[in-house]
């Protein structure tokens, strides 16, 4: 179980919780800025870490021993009422649930095919996030995109570029292509 101490934490604490009674710390990490929410990846391998003030999300691997891959977010994660412990508040604070659920498809294949119309439909062209966000009609804090482009990013279909931006890789291109000539 990983967890975040804090809603900017300066610590990340893993726990094994294989005999419940019995857990413990299993080691500390320190993410590579203030961290607000970690979610494990449904599939196990990747855990996502949301920075509380920075537009960035981390990818690390489960293992936690690996330094882990910073990409771009739309805009830094606004902590509400809603989603953080108000304090001074009298009443209990309320048990959280999360639903952790695999990246949609659909919303692979609108980000994607954004990519290629902003980028002309060539390899390494720079895409900022927010046009992304606009092609496909989500709001400009949607985290979904950042999601989504770390998957593509996985595949190898999309990468991140040095200024924030994103582009369609050679690979990318290709499949969308053959992706395209298969729908005919």
């Amino acid at each position: 179980m990983w967890i975040a101490l804090g809603s900017t934490a300066t610590e990340i604490v893993v726990v094994d919780v294989s005999e419940p009674l019995a857990a413990h710390v299993a080691r500390r990490l320190t993410p590579p800025f203030g961290a607000h929410d970690v979610a494990v990846s449904p599939s196990g391998p990747r855990v996502w870490v949301t920075g509380g003030r920075t537009a960035r999300v981390a990818l690390h691997r489960a293992t936690g021993t690996d330094p882990p891959h910073t990409i771009a977010a739309a805009a830094p994660l606004r902590t509400t009422p809603a989603s953080s412990e108000c304090r001074g508040s009298p009443r209990a604070p309320r048990r959280a649930s999360a639903t952790i659920v695999a990246v949609s498809r659909r919303d692979l294949a609108h980000v994607i095919d954004a990519l290629w119309t902003l980028s002309g439909g060539k390899a390494d062209v720079g895409v900022p996030v927010a046009d992304i966000d606009a092609a496909i009609g989500r709001g400009h804090d949607d985290m979904r995109t950042p999601l989504n482009l770390a998957t593509l990013h996985e595949d190898g279909r999309a990468a991140p570029l040095a200024d924030g931006h994103w582009a369609l890789t050679a690979h990318g291109v290709t499949w969308l292509k053959d992706d395209r000539a298969l729908s005919r």
